[in-house]
């Protein structure tokens, strides 16, 4: 049997040195360590591979990543890839790909995260294949693990590759991933916002509105419950120019103190990450209900540069949300901004104070 020694034990994270002011590995040069709610996380090197890991449950997410200038990579396809393996990952492991482009708040992000095997002791590539564009400034990769366990990675590389190997991921004719919450893990719906480190969205199968699975939002023990939280997801809104749009979620709420909303907004270049942005329209949910469609109807200037779709909850509560869409319609649909199709409780049964911004 090989024996198998440790080389260097690189970083071990504690719960106060957490993430976004994460430190260059001096042992890793050009790569950078990067940990979110991640306390236990290290990353450190076995013989010829890097391993990943944390044995502590409350474990978000993990990276080995680095960035470099697109200069030499414009117009052509690229193939980042590894080889992989994994132990008790509950949640995934895989690569990721970003590109910075000139345009401002447009990124280009890929991941691989649909074509790793979490908990798999076999060896297996992964990769990312996706074309830079020609205004690309930067590109940052990385080797990722989300929740608890141990990932290893070896024969990392970066290539140019001809039109002939296939992209990993193309984007849909809507534009938005995994709109009914059935993929294997929760694939591009990053929490943003004031509250993102203080509200969890996680897929869950015991309520749903229809499929497997839903999407939960709920507050973290200790949050900060002013803040408002959102899982959101942004794409590219250039093949809607000029088109009629209808965004649909169907969503559950439970003990809604505050303000949970469906919202979808189109973002110029040049706006700030928040506000009511070009054109689009939120719908707010009741304190407590079933599950009820929501529903936002909007044209879609060429002065949008990116769609935002998103969920959110502030204060105290649960949100559940499913079934996602977002389609062209035609011009006789009306435009809507989200409020409700018809008068509701007007018994005036239940309670609680409406603290929305801006509700009547």
């Amino acid at each position: 049997m090989r024996r198998r020694s440790w080389l260097l034990m690189v970083l071990l994270v504690a719960p106060t040195a957490l993430a976004r002011n994460a430190t260059r590995l001096a042992e890793f040069p050009g790569w950078w360590f990067d940990a979110e709610q991640g306390d236990g996380f290290f990353v450190a090197r076995e013989d010829d591979s890097v391993r990943l890991a944390t044995a502590t449950a409350s474990a978000k997410f993990a990276s080995l990543g680095q960035t470099f200038d697109a200069a030499d990579f414009r117009g052509k396809r690229l193939r980042f890839a590894a080889e992989s393996r994994t132990e008790g990952v509950d949640g995934w492991m895989g690569l990721w790909l970003r590109v910075d482009s000139s345009v401002p708040g447009v990124p280009l992000f890929h991941d691989a995260s649909e074509f790793s095997s979490p908990g798999s002791p076999a060896w297996a590539e992964v990769a990312v294949v996706v074309d830079i564009p020609e205004e690309a400034q930067r590109i940052h990769i990385g080797l990722g693990q989300q929740g608890p366990g141990r990932s290893w990675f070896r024969s990392v590389s970066l290539t140019t590759v001809g039109r002939h190997v296939s992209l990993t991921r193309r984007e849909g004719t809507d534009g938005l991933r995994d709109g009914d919450f059935e993929s294997p893990t929760l694939l591009g719906w990053p929490m943003s916002g004031e509250g993102r480190n203080d509200y969890a969205a996680e897929l869950v199968m015991d309520v749903r509105h229809s499929g497997a699975k839903a999407l939960r939002l709920t507050a973290l023990p200790g949050a900060d419950l002013t803040k408002y939280g959102s899982a959101t997801q942004s794409f590219n809104a250039k093949p809607y120019w000029g088109k009629r749009m209808r965004a649909t979620l169907w969503m559950r709420s439970q003990g809604v103190a505050r303000r949970g909303d469906f919202w979808v907004r189109c973002r110029a270049a040049d706006s700030p990450a928040d506000g009511l942005g070009l054109a689009g329209g939120k719908s707010w949910v009741d304190p407590q209900s079933e599950w009820q469609p929501h529903e936002v109807v909007f044209d879609v200037p060429s002065t949008c540069a990116q769609v935002q779709f998103g969920m959110g909850l502030q204060g105290p509560g649960t949100l559940w949300a499913d079934d996602a869409g977002f389609e062209v319609v035609s011009r006789d649909v009306p435009l809507r901004s989200g409020a409700p199709l018809h008068p509701r409780n007007l018994k005036l049964k239940g309670g609680g104070r409406d603290s929305r911004e801006g509700a009547p």
